[in-house]
């Protein structure tokens, strides 16, 4: 009996089943993070891209809206894009924002995430 608890056959896989759940959590975690950002990263060149063309005024709301979405990555497809002129601000500022929900942007549905990813960019009126 005593040789059979100094027997280190099979440990290893022992060890590795253990560890294996953390390293799988860590990496999709990663993974899924790592996705978030990049879209967060691409709707905000998009957002900045558009608003500067509507603050130089070579573009109209409309205009900006459609510049921003044709910037936008094609995943996720749900999408919302407003923009803000002067007329309806009151302001000197113009403003884009996009946002879509978290849940279209990951992958893996059991990472926590907020509810929503939003980019909004508010440029002086030129």
């Amino acid at each position: 009996m005593v040789a059979l608890w100094r027997d280190t056959a099979g440990a290893a896989l022992v060890e590795f089943t253990m560890i294996l759940p953390v390293l799988l959590g860590l990496t999709l975690g990663g993974t899924q993070y790592g996705l978030m950002l990049f879209v967060y990263n691409n709707m905000q060149d998009a957002a900045r891209t558009a608003v500067r063309q509507l603050a130089l005024g070579r573009a109209t709301a409309t205009q900006a809206e459609a510049i921003a979405r044709s910037q936008l990555v094609t995943w996720p497809t749900s999408w919302t894009v407003t923009a803000e002129d002067t007329d309806v601000t009151g302001t000197n500022e113009v403003r884009l924002v996009i946002t879509v929900p978290a849940v279209e942007a990951s992958v893996f549905r059991f990472v926590p995430m907020p509810n929503e990813l939003r980019a909004e960019v508010t440029f002086p009126k030129e």
